[in-house]
């Protein structure tokens, strides 16, 4: 980035080009200075300080929504075809006690597995509130030899929660969990 003889290619500035930009910096933090000389402050707006108001968070615009995140495990069950499942609150929201032989098509404690076994579902009624939406879902642990990616979205019944693999096929939980264990990360928000 320099015209003094070093070197000149693709990519590089001349001293001519990047003159003008530094200039108008200069100028910037030259009026920033003065408008603080003057008594003016950078805008802050943070919970705790007197007198400052703090408007509530509105992730999709609706107030009453609460974020919340959480750590989600799925490995096998005690008795053959079913899962063990567990979810432990990472932040704003309440664990939930392990629960052994989840079976398909069947609803144990609040979680359901459907009919194939693809998708476990954690119940509204386990959850802090209602879910409303899922903001973001990692698959950080996968001991099962097999690659898979995480696919986590809001149900009529709550966060349903299924994994694909490199061919777009989505396996039957009770079989992966047999080969070993998914642990998963699962931000959502809720109706309260």
């Amino acid at each position: 980035m320099t015209d003094f003889g070093k070197r000149w290619g693709i990519g590089d500035m001349l001293k001519a080009d990047y003159d003008p930009v530094i200039a108008c910096i200069q100028a910037l933090a030259a009026a920033h200075k003065t408008q603080h000389q003057n008594g003016g402050t950078d805008e802050i707006n943070a919970t705790g300080l007197t007198g400052v108001p703090v408007a509530p968070l509105l992730v999709d615009g609706v107030a009453g929504r609460v974020l919340r995140s959480d750590f989600i495990y799925v490995s096998d069950g005690s008795n053959p075809d079913t899962i063990y499942a567990s979810l432990a609150a990472q932040w704003n929201s309440s664990p939930i006690n392990d629960t052994d032989n989840v079976i398909k098509n069947g609803t144990t404690g609040v979680w359901h597995v459907d009919l194939s076994g693809q998708i476990i579902t954690i119940l509204n009624t386990g959850l802090t509130g209602n879910a409303v939406g899922v903001i973001a879902v990692t698959l950080w642990l996968n001991t099962t030899g097999t690659t898979y990616f995480p696919y986590i979205t809001k149900s009529d019944q709550g966060i349903a929660i299924s994994v694909y693999d490199v061919n777009f096929i989505v396996p039957d939980l009770t079989v992966v969990a047999d080969a070993g264990y998914l642990a998963f990360t699962v931000t959502y928000l809720t109706d309260a």
